[in-house]
């Protein structure tokens, strides 16, 4: 059974699909870019589940996923934003 993080990493394919999407977690109301936060694989962003489009890249990635290593469940670990900075990670 996979077990998966809900960070993103800020580099490939998905950060760029959810980029293009406006799909993830903003660092603030005033500020349009993403959160960023330091989990496991590094330097991470976070889908905004309250966002439409973050629905649909999700169950994408997940079936291109499947389709890579069959699997009849998976295990969303930490399904919160997880960040290993104390507060807000800033990437400058």
């Amino acid at each position: 059974m996979p077990i998966i993080e809900p960070g993103i990493p800020q580099k490939g394919k998905w950060y760029d699909e959810g980029l293009e999407a406006n799909a993830f977690l903003n660092a603030s109301s005033t500020i349009s870019k993403p959160l960023t936060g330091q989990a496991w694989a590094g330097e991470t962003v976070f889908l905004d589940y309250f966002n439409p489009n973050s629905t649909g890249l999700w169950s994408m990635w997940l079936s291109e996923f499947k389709d890579l290593v069959n699997f009849d469940g998976l295990l969303l670990n930490r399904n919160e934003a997880e960040n290993f900075c104390d507060g807000i990670c800033h990437d400058d």
